[in-house]
């Protein structure tokens, strides 16, 4: 049973991965679940292995690696409770649901549109297609013609109907069958490739799409990429948001394409249990929309480093030393900056990032400065003569730009953010000392630019990333 899975948070992380992967892989290919998997493939139309693969990535989020251990919903106990909630939820779906649609045709669907800004990044993607289509779950105020589809609205009535007779009919048996030969709550893990199933199949039954993309990396699902090609399209595809994280977001993804930052990037990915049917690095279409087409202003201050921050999110807190490790690295900026005040140390967050008492403190006792939102992260960085981080993406993009960066790393335990990769380890500190002395040596260059060795493994060339992706999906040459 899952719930008797807990990692060490004393030992190194990427050994702790490999035994959870272990773990997830000898509980998916249980002989228990085989008829539960028959019958998923029956109800949900999809294949067996479609349906194991979205079962263990769905199984594998499930996971808390803050407080080690499988949450208390998939114990056996609940097996009650999760069937109401499927119920609950089937009826929910129902009153909500729509009988036909008028059905539409793109070339290309660009699909969870969560924001406007996250449909302005698609923009140059966008209107290099002669039909395409965007697909949003909040409503949003772009010009691209788009269309409104929330989670758990607007399913296809006759979907929902079959959903709830095969559930009735057939499912009940076969879930309490596996959740009692498994010691598993498996309705739990069900639920969600249900709806996986019941969203999917009644958005491409009305959109007609030669080609699928995402943002979310961590979002692709096996269910999704099947129906889609069932319903007629060719290809799904993602671009590679982040650092593929060691922990939470980083198992079991299923895509066609895999358009990754750099060369190198999308390794983590595989090791992970991934499925990249192709991978095309193709550059950051962050980077392209943020730097090479709204950014490119000069700070009104320079600084000579910028740190480039990243969120606190308890589920990145995969072991023991990762508060510490992280008040440390602050503290290493702020003893140099008071050691040596000739050089104007800045830190940069995200706009949302939360206010941490702990690290406003640490920055209000020292020469560092922390930087307003005027200007955004890249326009300080290329700014810079030396960047610094402890696990942001833009790292990697700026490596891949010649730009200098330093990942600091105390104890080299942020097997989190940062992989065991060799490419990494000349942009790695794990001590201040090693620390102050390869940042002096950056700040004593004449250029701020630097010649990084193989940085096409961290990012391609960022300005024409989107017609990077469009000519692949176009049947072109990627380069």
């Amino acid at each position: 049973m899952l719930s008797a899975f807990s990692h060490n948070r004393d030992k190194d992380l990427q050994e702790e991965i490999v035994g959870f992967k272990d773990c997830i892989e000898t509980f998916s290919n249980a002989s228990a679940l085989e008829p539960y998997y028959q019958y998923c493939a029956n109800s949900l139309g999809v294949s067996q292995e479609c349906v194991k693969q979205e079962f263990k990535k769905q199984a594998a989020e499930a996971y808390n690696w803050k407080d080690a251990k499988f949450p208390q919903k998939l114990v056996l106990s609940g097996t009650v409770k999760y069937l109401f909630k499927t119920y609950a939820y089937l009826f929910y779906a129902l009153i909500h649901s729509r009988i036909g649609r008028k059905k539409q045709k793109c070339d290309l669907l660009i699909e969870w549109i969560e924001t406007d800004l996250e449909a302005k990044r698609f923009q140059k993607l966008f209107e290099k297609f002669e039909n395409p289509l965007m697909v949003t779950v909040n409503p949003i105020e772009s010009k691209c013609r788009s269309i409104y589809r929330p989670a758990y609205k607007l399913y296809d009535t006759r979907l929902v109907l079959e959903a709830l007779f095969n559930i009735s009919f057939f499912g009940t048996f076969r879930l309490f069958e596996a959740s009692l030969k498994t010691k598993t709550n498996v309705f739990a893990i069900h639920l969600i490739l249900l709806d996986k199933h019941l969203y999917y199949s009644s958005l491409f039954k009305i959109v007609n799409a030669r080609h699928l993309i995402q943002e979310r990396h961590y979002q692709t699902s096996s269910i999704k990429s099947f129906l889609f090609k069932k319903y007629g399209g060719e290809s799904c595809s993602t671009i590679q948001k982040n650092i593929i994280h060691g922990g939470y977001s980083g198992f079991y993804y299923d895509v066609d394409n895999f358009f990754s930052l750099g060369t190198g990037t999308h390794q983590r990915a595989v090791y992970q249990g991934g499925v990249l049917r192709n991978v095309v690095p193709v550059g950051s279409l962050f980077m392209e929309y943020s730097w090479f087409t709204i950014g490119g202003r000069m700070p009104s201050k320079k600084y000579d480093v910028i740190y480039l921050g990243l969120n606190m999110i308890d589920f990145h807190n995969s072991y023991s030393k990762y508060i510490p490790d992280y008040y440390e690295h602050i503290q290493w900026m702020a003893d140099f900056a008071d050691k040596y005040p000739e050089y104007s140390v800045g830190i940069k967050h995200h706009s949302n990032n939360p206010a941490d008492p702990r690290e406003k403190n640490i920055i209000k006792n020292s020469k560092l400065f922390d930087i307003s939102n005027e200007f955004n992260s890249y326009e300080h960085a290329f700014a810079a003569k030396c960047t610094l981080s402890w696990g942001s993406t833009m790292g990697y993009e700026l490596l891949g730009h010649n730009i200098s960066c330093l990942f600091l790393d105390p104890g080299k335990r942020d097997f989190g953010f940062l992989p065991y990769d060799k490419e990494l380890d000349p942009y790695r500190v794990t001590s201040y000392d090693e620390f102050e002395k390869a940042l002096l040596q950056i700040l004593s260059r004449d250029s701020r630019k630097d010649e990084i060795v193989g940085r096409e493994f961290f990012c391609l060339d960022s300005e024409n990333t989107a017609n990077r992706i469009w000519k692949h999906l176009a049947g072109h040459s990627a380069q």
